[in-house]
């Protein structure tokens, strides 16, 4: 697991070209099949930064989240995201695990998607994320678009 998690953080770390649906899988022991998109940083402040992957195993969706803590870290919790419409989702925490990778703790986190999770978060651009952990409270400030454009992606090879 510590190795995909290394994986996933150089991948949010690289600065390189990729294509918009540039789709990987991983083939899990059980015979099912993760396919997920490159991480994308959303948001940051002085105290974090957090970017978003869109996974699928063929009939559920979930949204890996990559905090990278600059000072202290916090076990993340539930994780409340909020559009431009106004229209707020509270994702419920499903997997976390923490690493230390190039001097930072990083958490990876995994939430599970309800269908209405979806349509909110794909029918306007990202507003805000809060963490359920201490005052992180997040403007999202970049790839506002991400969940929708990776669900695009993901649904459309399904």
């Amino acid at each position: 697991m510590r190795k995909i998690i290394t994986i996933i953080y150089l991948l949010f770390c690289a600065h390189a070209g990729y294509s918009q649906c540039n789709i990987q899988s991983n083939n899990k022991p059980n015979g099912s099949v993760v396919r997920y998109l490159r991480p994308e940083m959303v948001a940051a402040n002085e105290k974090l930064e957090v970017g978003f992957s869109m996974q699928t195993n063929g009939s559920n969706y979930y949204l890996a989240t990559i905090i990278r803590y600059l000072n202290l870290a916090y076990a993340p919790g539930n994780l409340t995201i909020s559009n431009d419409l106004n229209q707020t989702s509270i994702l419920k925490l499903f997997r976390a695990e923490k690493t230390y990778l190039n001097g930072s703790n990083v958490y990876l986190v995994v939430y599970i998607l309800s269908k209405q999770d979806i349509k909110r978060l794909t029918s306007s651009n990202l507003k805000y994320i809060v963490f359920k952990t201490a005052d992180n409270i997040l403007n999202v400030s970049k790839n506002k678009d991400v969940i929708a454009a990776q669900y695009k992606c993901l649904s459309t090879k399904d």
